[in-house]
């Protein structure tokens, strides 16, 4: 979604406004079950509540007591509930983050779970809720509830991209798997015949977790080498994937100060994610490096207006 979009969306929860989220969402669940659109267009219309300026638990609760057999109102505190506990347990290794943070974790991430099983008999496709207990269970139940709501949803969408694309991850090494099983679920999927544009996904995100390894071993010419790859793998498909390693590019240009390649990158995130804020910062620096002021001053304004500190200084 748009910023923009994501502003809408939190406004009128904030305004309590929950006869227009329901059509709104509504809209785009009915969508779906005609199959006019895919799981994935549906999955990022929810966006909007993955962030603290989504509203605060007070607020989803009120829309879940207004519409208490709503499908969407139940999701959507669901995602609040999972995105909030990842916020409070942080960013850090397990083994640096307090148990107060854990705790509150698991906390939030159980109240998600009981949201999202509710929201499962509300509509006869709920292939969203399905993806985000996916992201649950890496956390709570481990291999056996990731696969258990893998063929949930393939049973609601057998080419669902979301689900597939989310249960890959899970299989990171980082989450307790391996790259041997990650590899085997490709294989699964290049049998199952979906497009390719899912398959060139799925490949890029087992380079993208290679990546990750060899960083982590400060490997910096390899990482670079992997992003590369993600990129060309990923040509002609523009997702959040193929982002993560444009700003890696764009990072590793940065800080070789070969502005001309970073403006390269920066402006192929732009064209794909118009409101990607650190980029923005990135392509006014650039601009005011280079003399172009004005350029420099709107692309800083923008990012300014949606957070980026940097770009506030």
């Amino acid at each position: 979604l748009t910023y923009e979009q994501k502003v809408k969306l939190a406004d009128m929860l904030a305004a309590r406004q929950f006869t227009k989220l329901e059509a709104h969402f509504e809209g785009w669940q009915r969508r779906y079950e005609r199959r006019e659109i895919d799981d994935w267009a549906l999955l990022v219309q929810y966006q909007g509540f993955y962030h603290d300026s989504a509203g605060g638990t007070e607020k989803h609760d009120a829309w879940v007591k207004a519409f208490p057999k709503s499908y969407h109102a139940r999701l959507a505190r669901g995602i609040h509930h999972r995105k909030a506990g990842e916020r409070e347990r942080g960013s850090a290794w397990y083994n640096d983050t307090p148990q107060e943070n854990i705790d509150a974790l698991h906390e939030r991430l159980d109240l998600a779970r009981a949201d999202l099983i509710a929201s499962l008999n509300l509509t006869p496709r709920p292939v969203v809720s399905l993806v985000h207990l996916m992201n649950i269970t890496k956390h709570r139940e481990g291999d056996q509830g990731n696969r258990m709501w893998l063929d949930a949803s393939l049973k609601v969408d057998p080419i669902s991209y979301g689900a597939r694309r989310r249960y890959m991850y899970t299989l990171a090494p980082r989450w307790g798997g391996s790259f041997e099983e990650m590899e085997a679920f490709l294989s699964d999927c290049k049998r199952a015949n979906l497009p390719p544009a899912h398959l060139q996904t799925y490949e890029a995100i087992i380079v993208l977790e290679l990546a990750h390894v060899l960083r982590l071993e400060k490997r910096d010419d390899q990482v670079l080498s992997a992003h590369r790859r993600v990129i060309a793998l990923l040509k002609g498909v523009d997702n959040l994937e193929l982002l993560d390693s444009l700003r890696a590019v764009v990072a590793s240009a940065l800080r070789r100060n070969r502005l001309h390649g970073a403006a390269r990158g920066v402006d192929e995130v732009l064209r794909i994610s118009p409101d990607d804020e650190s980029m923005l910062g990135y392509r006014g620096w650039i601009a005011e490096h280079h003399g172009r002021h004005d350029d420099a001053w709107a692309d800083y304004l923008r990012a300014a207006e949606m957070g980026n500190a940097w770009s506030q200084y």
